[in-house]
């Protein structure tokens, strides 16, 4: 009894629709950030080149 039990509520969890929203809005955020941190990380090396740039071009 304790095993069926047992069976039918992870059964009930699986079919469960709302922990399923949860890890889709955990993965869609998971993959908004790797995009973030992508174009943070391309623009970021521009930007750098760019102030590198005017450093050594200005006069101090």
């Amino acid at each position: 009894m304790v095993a069926y039990g047992w069976r039918a509520r992870f059964w009930c969890l699986l079919c469960e629709e709302h922990g399923a929203t949860a890890t889709e809005y955990a993965v869609m955020l998971a993959l908004i950030l790797v995009v973030i941190l992508a174009a943070l990380q391309q623009y970021g090396q521009g930007l750098y080149d760019l102030y590198d740039t005017v450093n050594t071009q200005v006069p101090w």
